[in-house]
């Protein structure tokens, strides 16, 4: 094991991604940071058996379901109203690039002495990051900062994944001199942990079979209110 690669090492690296983000929510690679600090803690294990509880979740691991990528531009072309034309549009306005996420994404080569249960959390996380901006769509949550704090306190309520509570605390520091957005992110707060316990789990829908699908008839099917603008 690597100076780098041990436990110090790994606490230090997520410290430092905490108070980045603390200091910069907007910094991802801190988010990374963050992620790659809590590996192998209690907390960390206990959000990976909690996905893998999931059925549907679990079977997505087993498959190894990695479906084909579609462009926005092909996205755009699905009818008016549909999961991938809503998507597509949203994306577009908001000047967001799937290249970028599909990097961010990218697994780690495998570790010769990675377990099981490390393999498919891996394959979980890099599921997570794929269909972050899918959740944006759906939930309604905007890709501004409260936006960004609904949508982790949908994962906080549904897969207890302990780098989303690490994220709201830093996020929460960070807008605390700003009354206005301290409020509005913890107004998305109580938004976001509030659909996530009413609706289906985000992370246990294979969303890209279902692109030409109305987006309603997705949030009918979930229970998903959209979060009020």
């Amino acid at each position: 094991m690597s100076l780098a690669e041990t436990p110090s090492a790994r606490v230090m690296t997520g410290l430092e991604g905490f108070l980045t983000l603390a200091n910069d929510p907007t910094q991802i690679r801190a988010f990374y940071d963050l992620h790659q600090g809590l590996q192998d803690t209690p907390a960390m294990r206990s959000f990976e058996q909690t996905m893998l509880a999931v059925p549907a979740i679990a079977q997505m691991v087993d498959e190894g379901y990695e479906p084909p990528a579609l462009t926005l531009r092909e996205l755009s072309r699905m009818p008016p109203g549909s999961l991938g034309h809503a998507h597509a549009t949203r994306m577009l306005a908001d000047g967001l690039d799937p290249d970028v996420i599909a990097h961010n994404a990218a697994a780690k080569p495998l570790d010769p002495g990675e377990d099981e249960l490390a393999r498919k959390a891996r394959y979980l996380t890099r599921r997570r990051t794929m269909t972050h901006d899918i959740h944006h769509t759906v939930t309604g949550f905007g890709t501004d900062l409260p936006g960004e704090v609904g949508v982790s306190a949908v994962y906080l309520a549904q897969i207890h994944q302990p780098v989303s509570l690490l994220y709201l605390c830093a996020v929460l520091l960070h807008t605390m001199p700003e009354p206005e957005l301290y409020g509005r992110a913890l107004h998305r707060l109580q938004e976001g942990l509030q659909m996530g316990w009413q609706a289906g789990n985000l992370l246990a829908q294979k969303w890209e079979l279902g692109w030409e699908r109305p987006l309603d008839d997705w949030r009918a099917q979930l229970g998903i209110v959209p979060a009020r603008a």
